[in-house]
């Protein structure tokens, strides 16, 4: 777990929001491959094992039993980064599920911190890129700077949204609707791609099927 997401994650159980205090029993850099996460508020503990935060131990189980993602092409490398609106380096970023394999590539393009949310497989975590298991993001406010999402993390959209800062991307399947709080930007017949709002909604952009999705400004 990359040391700077302590700061990102919350407790998801029913109180008042605080951030979490690590335990460390074996880091790597700036990476903490074991030790666990403890809420002040309801004493709840979560493991931290192989640069991963556990925060459903069955959630876990299930992720690692499924099959791996493939790994991403070139061209779905450059479409992330474009989606995201990755231009400048750091933030942190979301992968759900079977987007995961980018994260390696965006790290070099982008230099963000990476959490991969329920990542299919046995996958632990590496220098600045985290696995997490969680039916839902347990995330702070305003922490994330975009966040592409599959079918399976998208069933649970709504903390993403109140996780992403003023004008982060959000990007999701098409036949997932598009929640409040952000503004649809463009779409295609895979998927669509939002911002987090700081102005009225605009009106969306209609793209046919095979042309890149852009930003309308």
């Amino acid at each position: 777990m990359h040391l700077e997401l302590v700061d990102v994650l919350r407790c998801p159980r029913p109180h008042e929001p605080s951030p979490l205090v690590a335990t460390i029993d074996q880091v790597a850099g700036r990476s903490i491959d074991r030790g666990a996460l403890g809420c002040p508020i309801c004493d709840a503990r979560y493991a931290i094992e192989d640069g991963g935060i556990v925060f459903e131990p069955d959630q876990r189980d299930a992720c690692r039993s499924s099959q791996p993602a493939p790994p991403p092409s070139p061209e779905h490398v450059l479409r992330a980064a474009a989606l995201l609106g990755l231009v400048d380096p750091g933030g942190v970023v979301l992968l759900g599920g079977v987007e995961g394999p980018v994260a390696a590539a965006l790290r070099e393009l982008a230099d963000v911190s990476v959490i991969l949310h329920n990542p299919p497989g046995a996958v632990a975590g590496w220098d600045g890129v985290t696995p997490m298991y969680a039916a839902a993001a347990p995330l702070g406010p305003a922490v994330l700077r975009g966040a592409i999402l599959d079918r399976a993390t998208a069933s649970a959209i709504l903390p993403v949204v109140m996780a992403l800062r003023a004008g982060g991307r959000l990007v999701a399947p098409a036949s997932i609707a598009v929640p409040a709080g952000v503004r649809e930007l463009a779409r295609d017949g895979d998927r669509w791609v939002a911002e987090r709002e700081t102005e009225p909604l605009a009106v969306p952009v209609a793209l046919r099927r095979g042309v890149p999705i852009h930003s309308t400004g």
